[in-house]
């Protein structure tokens, strides 16, 4: 049975998730945005609230943490922009390090986008590891022609290219074609 934190934090998160596929927010739906800075400020707690029960337990069927943090991270970049979204991001790849039953490439995966966030803001030592670690999983699990691994190819060129490296970028562009 379900605590009432964790219904929640499902529920929230599954919210979270749909939003931050792919679906961009509005910009004329005050109501939208009142809600969504509702959910940045209470989800961290709900899930800051649940994550030591959840760090040793599979919930079939249920969103765990990382993934509600990782979503809320995404929604708060839209809103707010990388800057603001780096510490969300840093707790969903913190919370993954306990998810044990992960396979390695989503744990890679969940690293990647800390990675894309920290390119955003600037700061590419620190992005690069992250991006490459991202690459070289999904590469390793998928193959060079899966959409994910093309995406995180895509961040490489981007690092390379604004930190004047040329032949790597040409490296990691060779997938995209």
């Amino acid at each position: 049975m379900l605590s009432t934190e964790q219904h929640v934090c499902h529920c929230l998160a599954s919210v979270l998730k749909r939003l931050s596929d792919g679906a961009s927010i509005p910009n004329n739906s005050d109501e939208l945005r009142d809600t969504l800075n509702w959910l940045e400020r209470f989800l961290p707690s709900i899930i800051e609230q649940v994550d030591d029960e959840w760090r040793s337990v599979a919930m079939d069927g249920l969103r765990p943490p990382w993934r509600a943090k990782l979503g809320l991270a995404r929604v708060v970049d839209r809103l707010h922009g990388p800057g603001h979204a780096e510490p969300t991001f840093r707790g969903g790849v913190r919370l993954i390090e306990f998810a044990h039953s992960q396979p390695e490439w989503a744990r890679a995966n969940a690293g990647g986008t800390l990675g894309r966030c920290l390119l955003k803001v600037g700061r590419y030592d620190e992005a690069e590891p992250y991006l490459r670690q991202a690459y070289d999983a999904m590469a390793g699990a998928f193959g060079a022609s899966h959409a994910s691994v093309r995406y995180w190819a895509a961040a490489l060129v981007d690092l390379y290219e604004k930190t004047d490296r040329p032949e790597l970028a040409d490296h990691y562009r060779l997938p995209l074609r």
